[in-house]
């Protein structure tokens, strides 16, 4: 009977040993004058965790320091990744850059899936957000002092043919990361406190799904979301060496992970519940995890089924939702 029990323990250690990425228990953070009160749930139609703790949770261990993959604002040091968008064929990504004084953005275009890439200039001196639609590419961008009527201030910006970009228009209903304050997020209602850990940790990815409703990716793997323009916030999960984030819809998802098990380099994460549990897809490349973190990565889907991941300037794509990637 004694070795039935210690079996039943070694085989329940094992399993947890396989796990691949952790699930935090949900957490509400408030912004200082908030009354509404977020329910850290998943979104409309997605399950809940099982409140007795039997659903299996993947794990990861804790990420190292992160280190810079570029700045937006004097603020903004640590691993803030830049904007991309695909729509078919046509694909836009963005050079991080800064609106103090550093080296400006470059916003570079491809027709062809992303095996070859043009600049087509970008609208000020720190992109911070790209939607790219059938006909124009919508930024959100912080101009440089002297350059666009203040410090950092940001604006919209629309391109409707190649370099030709018009703009600046007010801002104020667009969600951004504030470009020269790590500590906030812009939304529709104004800026508010980002979630992340002591507010020191920066915002990695934002994505918005209205003027009330967004998710975030912090960089030490905390993914929150609101329902109210950023009052309140719910920590959906955490996901260690968690690099980018994309979103389909608000309960699918993908985040591209540095040392996950099984692949050599970097691999995809997806979710089906809005962010509650994350399981691994496929691999990406042969790039060392370690090299990756030293570049700016982002990822992007047109659709459930096809999306594109750029480590540096390594572009790699998917048809089938995430689970294989092909070098571009």
């Amino acid at each position: 009977m004694q070795w039935a029990t210690l079996g039943v323990v070694v085989l329940g250690v094992l399993a947890l040993g396989l796990s691949f990425l952790a699930l935090r228990g949900s957490a509400t953070v408030s912004n200082a004058g908030a009354t509404p009160t977020l329910p850290a749930t998943p979104t409309s139609g997605a399950p809940s965790p099982d409140p007795s703790g039997s659903t299996p949770t993947p794990s990861l261990a804790p990420s190292p320091s992160a280190t810079s993959a570029g700045s937006l604002g004097t603020g903004l040091r640590g691993r803030v990744q830049p904007p991309l968008t695909v729509v078919g064929k046509l694909a836009y990504r963005v050079t991080t850059g800064t609106c103090t004084g550093g080296a400006p953005s470059t916003v570079l275009r491809s027709t062809d899936t992303g095996r070859t890439w043009g600049p087509v200039g970008a609208p000020a001196s720190a992109v911070l957000t790209l939607a790219a639609g059938a006909h124009q590419l919508v930024a959100v961008a912080a101009a440089a002092p002297g350059t666009g009527g203040g410090a950092c201030t940001p604006g919209t910006y629309v391109l409707r043919n190649p370099r030709s970009w018009q703009g600046p228009q007010s801002a104020a209903a667009s969600w951004y990361r504030e470009p020269d304050d790590p500590t906030k997020v812009h939304t529709p209602g104004g800026a508010v406190l980002n979630p992340c850990r002591d507010r020191t940790v920066p915002v990695v990815e934002l994505a918005a799904f209205g003027p009330q409703d967004a998710t975030v990716l912090c960089a030490d793997g905390d993914v929150f979301r609101t329902r109210d323009s950023g009052n309140q916030w719910a920590r959906l999960s955490v996901v260690h060496d968690a690099l980018a984030l994309a979103w389909e819809s608000r309960s699918l998802g993908w985040l591209v992970v540095a040392r996950s098990h099984g692949c050599a380099g970097l691999a995809a994460a997806r979710t089906l519940d809005g962010g509650i549990t994350w399981q691994r897809a496929g691999c990406l490349g042969a790039l060392p995890g370690l090299l990756a973190r030293r570049m700016p990565v982002a990822v992007d889907f047109d659709g459930p089924e096809r999306g594109m991941a750029v480590v540096g300037d390594h572009v790699f794509t998917t048809r089938d939702g995430g689970l294989s990637w092909q070098a571009a």
